[in-house]
């Protein structure tokens, strides 16, 4: 636009204006169809005595004119409202191009008032959608929810339009003047019907649905602080109890806004609240099938939740540092645990309570709104006042069962506490005269209601868990059962069980892969819950004066008076989780452990055949000594335990119970039910002795063509003889005395290979022999086990019989030959340990107790002192304590420990080196 000098003012305004509102009031000399010639009011005007020239003071009028008219070809109100405000910002920007700065002034000021006008009545007519014509068209409210998903959508929404194909993006600048210093009750009736879309658009939503896009778009719109007020006061923040046949714990959760965001959850539910997409059916149905997509699938699910917990947390967050909201979030959230209160009952109705999903949901958010309080514990907890539980009107503590004391005595206790000289300041901060009850802080109000929270919510979705998992491991060992009958004999009933079965098991598997992977792989989660539990416990033992020892001779009421599930819930869980690695630093569960490192076993089994691979496993192996060491402890600790539990108890049960199935007469005479529970525990050790041999069999496997490449490892000081300790004890169960009692029907069905163990035995042994060629540590360390290795079996020539057997199943002929020479060098490693020994305490004589290492009384040859515990002991012994398990601490204190933090004694090593010399020189 350029302002031209003949124009005046008046004119250029008129102009304006036209292109803004789309309008004339003359007869245009050519037909566009975008602009409306308003011939009534023009007519009026005239009637008027005044000119057909648009101005400010005439804005409103052709505006109301304009919206309420009959003009077919028109847009309707809402779209033709939003045009114009962009069409307005069109002309600010040209108005630079007008060069007197008068009339400039002027034109911005009448463009501003034109989108002001604009905004008013966008705001009216979503408001009032009945005021102006419409014909059918998507309300305003609908264009406006659009609006906003488009503002807070990412390239990475992949979710379509949830409100129509109709949808056109706002206006720079207009969606946020729309809502900005808008506080009368048309806008309240707009926000209101917007926060009750967003409840619609996620209602049964699933984390693998579209979620994303409302809950950008909640956390949006109370970024006003007038839209968050609205939210808290809205019919559905509290829903009133409806008519529907549930109860008020699940009313809560499928009425209220915030519930329909907290019940997106992968946990199962009851049919009749299934969210969609199905978690359990896309992800984990078929699981023995599925094994290719399980990854992508825990991947998926954990990141969604993840954006679901850190929506929901901004919304909270936001709200709670809202003084003018903050109140009735806390109403909310108190009202969720008291309509819920009943769920820690053993049996609960799905149809009256919330959802585990909501609850866990909910537990997730309560502990990052408690992180200022986890991080800095020690500022923190002075807030958290104990009399909360007792003078509190928010939540009612008193009906939860206490630690040790009845409700009467903790009535009389409080009734004493109140007449004492203390209460008089309680009284006066409760303000009872004035009927006003005491302020608590918000971290004191956060803390107690994550603990109910948690109670509700985690506690009793782990339990659920704990429940679900026994009922699976029945399911599949009837299966099991099933199977086995119908070997002897099919029936059409039998395979109509096995079919309904096996349904049901699948079942529950996605039942159980749901739980896993919204909790139990949910690290932070279980890690701020674990946090949290540690606080908890700590709060609680300052009421009996610490950690002292001897406690107080009688319970102190503060204690006794306490909710027994504060401490139940933290012991329970902290023995649930303890030794997951992401929470307490220690070991994941068994089976999960051994299965984790198999999967790792196999990958570097078949990186070992890539040559550069190999190469470059042999720099880890030279350079970082520390973690390669770990690597080989972990896998020799592995495969120690599942060789013992196999060769000394899982197979010698199975052939028990095979002997009493066997036994035909007296197993006929066992009830049904005896022989099922027989059958059951039978299945159940084949299961057993299956998977750890199968675990057994790679880790042994791998010592074997690892020691093959990287023998140097295996001969340090600190690692050779548990290396000997554990392969002498294994070649003594296959060869030995106890090799009867191995013996079974089948083994291969069992992964039991015994000749292969053997050979692999046996090439470890060699292995280790060829990289040991000058030192000789080797047979040394072989010698010294007391436990497998004497003088008895010695004389037997334990060597030379494995050799002997070696060459019955088909060894290398080479690797037998290497094996002898060992036996006979761990022959003369006796003797000349018999004859050092004897030699040395004949030199030596009476050594002083601060040479000898103070875990295995042994003189010292290379002390260090440790940091903490300020002792002093023989390096090779601690650095194998240090590889022991996770045992990464101070055996004198427990405190952390680890290799680089060993501090050499120089001066004990040289007064050593001379008491010896010196000892030397006197013989």
């Amino acid at each position: 636009m350029a302002a031209k000098t003949q124009r005046s003012l008046q004119d250029i305004i008129d102009i304006i204006l036209r292109k803004i509102f789309l309008v004339v009031l003359q007869q245009p000399s050519k037909n566009d169809p975008n602009i409306v010639f308003l011939t009534l009011t023009a007519a009026k005007i005239l009637s008027e005595g005044r000119t057909l020239v648009l101005s400010c003071t005439m804005m409103d009028r052709v505006l109301i004119d304009r919206l309420s008219g009959d003009f077919p070809s028109a847009e309707p109100p809402f779209r033709y409202l939003v045009g114009c405000y962009r069409r307005a910002c069109d002309e600010l920007k040209r108005v630079v191009l007008v060069k007197n700065a008068s009339f400039r002034s002027e034109i911005v000021f009448a463009i501003k008032q034109a989108r002001k006008l604009v905004i008013l009545y966008c705001r009216l007519y979503v408001g009032n959608p009945n005021m102006f014509k419409t014909s059918g068209h998507v309300s305003g409210a609908s264009y406006l929810m659009s609006m906003i998903f488009a503002k807070v959508s990412t390239h990475m929404d992949e979710f379509g339009d949830e409100f129509g194909d109709d949808t056109f993006d706002s206006p720079p600048g207009f969606i946020n003047e729309f809502f900005r210093d808008g506080d009368d009750g048309n806008l309240e009736l707009v926000v209101q019907d917007l926060f009750e879309k967003l409840r619609q658009s996620v209602d049964g939503i699933s984390p693998l649905g579209n979620f994303q896009q409302p809950m950008r778009a909640l956390l949006w719109l109370i970024e006003y602080p007038n839209n968050a007020k609205i939210l808290v006061n809205h019919p559905r923040w509290i829903p009133k109890k409806t008519n529907l046949p549930i109860g008020e714990g699940r009313m809560i959760e499928i009425e209220s806004i915030l519930g329909a965001f907290l019940r997106v959850s992968a946990l199962p539910d009851s049919k009749e609240f299934k969210s969609t997409p199905d978690v359990g059916q896309q992800c984990f149905s078929e699981a023995s099938n599925r094994r290719s997509v399980d990854l992508s699938s825990l991947t998926t699910i954990k990141k969604a939740m993840n954006i679901l917990y850190d929506g929901l947390v901004a919304v909270f967050h936001k709200l709670l540092n809202n003084q003018d909201t903050q109140e009735r979030v806390l109403e909310y959230l108190a009202e969720v645990i008291k309509k819920n209160s009943a769920r820690s009952c053993m049996q609960v109705d799905p149809l009256s309570f919330a959802s585990y999903g909501m609850l866990v949901n909910l537990s997730s958010v309560m502990l990052r709104l408690c992180q200022p309080l986890l991080d800095g514990a020690a500022k923190w907890r002075e807030q958290i006042d104990h009399r909360y539980l007792f003078h509190n009107t928010r939540l009612d503590f008193r009906q939860l069962a206490t630690m040790h004391a009845s409700s009467e005595e903790v009535s009389a206790w409080l009734e004493e506490e109140n007449s004492s000289k203390d209460t008089h300041e309680l009284e006066a901060q409760e303000g009872t005269s004035s009927g006003t009850r005491k302020e608590y802080s918000l971290t004191c109000e956060c803390f107690f209601i994550t603990t109910r929270v948690l109670n509700l919510g985690l506690m009793k979705a782990i339990s659920e868990f704990e429940h679900l998992f026994e009922k699976l491991r029945s399911y599949e060992e009837d299966l099991s059962i099933l199977k086995a009958m119908r070997e002897q004999g099919a029936s059409p009933l039998l395979d109509a069980n096995i079919k309904h079965l096996k349904k049901e098991i699948d079942i529950l598997t996605q039942s159980k892969s749901c739980y896993e992977v919204q909790i139990f792989q949910d690290y932070t989660l279980l890690g701020q819950a674990s946090t949290f539990y540690k606080l908890v416990i700590i709060w609680l033992v300052d009421f009996v004066g610490g950690f002292k020892i001897p406690l107080p001779s009688t319970c102190p009421m503060k204690f006794a008076s306490i909710p027994e599930h504060f401490v139940d819930d933290a012991m329970n869980f902290l023995e649930i989780t303890f030794g997951v690695p992401e929470v307490s630093e220690g070991v994941v569960l068994l089976s999960d452990k051994f299965t984790i490192r198999k999967n790792i076993y196999e990958l570097l089994e078949y990186l070992w055949n890539i040559p550069s691979r190999l190469n470059a496993w042999k720099q880890i192996a030279r350079e970082e000594k520390g973690m390669y060491l770990n690597f080989l402890n972990l896998l020799i600790n592995d495969s120690m335990y599942l060789l013992d539990e196999c060769l000394n108890k899982n197979i010698s049960q199975l052939k028990k119970i095979k002997v009493e199935m066997a036994n035909s007469a007296e197993w006929e005479q066992r009830s049904v039910e005896e022989r099922v529970e027989i059958m059951r525990l039978f299945h159940s050790q084949e299961n057993i002795v299956r998977s750890n041999m199968k675990l057994a069999n790679g880790n042994v496997g791998m010592l074997a063509f690892t020691s093959e490449q990287i023998p140097a490892p295996f001969l340090l000081p600190e690692m050779v003889e548990r290396v000997a300790i554990v392969l002498n004890y294994f070649l003594l169960q296959l060869t030995g005395s106890q090799w009867r009692f191995l013996d079974i029907k089948d083994p291969e069905k069992y992964e039991f290979r015994p000749r292969q163990l053997l050979k692999q035995i046996t090439k470890i042994y060699v292995h280790i022999a060829r990289g040991d060629k000058e030192m000789n540590v080797f047979p040394a360390a072989i010698s010294k086990d007391g436990q497998s290795y004497n003088e008895k079996l010695l004389t037997s020539q334990l060597f030379k019989y494995v050799a002997d057997n070696l060459w019955k199943i088909h060894e290398n002929r080479n690797i037998i030959q290497e094996f002898v020479e060992l036996g006979l060098k761990v022959k003369s490693a006796v003797y000349e340990a018999l004859n050092e020994a004897s030699n040395a305490e004949a030199i030596l004589g009476e050594i002083p107790d601060e040479f000898l290492d103070p875990i295995l009384h042994t003189l010292m040859r290379d002390p260090v002192i440790l940091p903490s515990s300020r002792m002093s002991v023989d390096r090779p012994v601690i650095q194998s304590h240090l590889l022991n398990g996770n045992t990464q601490n101070d055996p004198f204190t427990r405190c952390h420990l680890t290799q680089d933090m060993l501090i050499p004694n120089t001066e004990l090593k040289q007064r050593i080196e001379d008491f010896i010399i010196s000892q030397r020189k006197r013989k």
